[in-house]
């Protein structure tokens, strides 16, 4: 089973967001200070 997408809620600069995971390849992309970060170590902390 693959993960499709994730939602992330109220977690440090990340008030909603969504991710949604290409089969191949997923890139963060973004301005300064804009979550990329953020969105990782909410990844992070759910894949531990």
């Amino acid at each position: 089973m693959k993960i499709s997408s994730v939602y992330i809620q109220n977690f440090k600069k990340l008030y909603r967001c969504k991710i949604d995971f290409s089969k191949d390849t997923t890139l963060f992309v973004g301005a300064n200070n804009s979550g990329k970060t953020s969105a990782m170590d909410a990844l992070g902390k759910f894949l531990d």
